[in-house]
């Protein structure tokens, strides 16, 4: 059986899912424009209670990034159809 090759992220979400917090590095958060620095500051110590409960990231809205040009640099590494991507859809 063939698998067919991911074409989209669009309405897909998977990988953001059970993340709970942006994986972000710290300074990166920095970086951010104020209004999306701030929230995440808020709560940046209690990130690992958010990693650890399994929900889905707190930017991911209809299985989306509601900021996807700010996504950490982790986020612009991974690869639409990568071996991690389909593992992910297939889960």
């Amino acid at each position: 059986m063939s698998v067919l090759p991911v074409l989209s992220c669009e309405g897909c979400g998977k990988c953001c899912q059970h993340m709970g917090f942006p994986p972000f590095m710290y300074f990166e958060i920095l970086d951010l424009p104020i209004e999306l620095k701030q929230p995440l500051l808020e709560i940046y110590d209690n990130k690992q209670v958010l990693e650890e409960a399994g929900q889905n990231c707190i930017w991911l809205k209809d299985n989306q990034c509601i900021h996807y040009k700010y996504r950490p640099q982790i986020c612009r590494d991974f690869k639409l159809g990568s071996e991690a991507c389909v593992k992910y859809r297939n889960s």
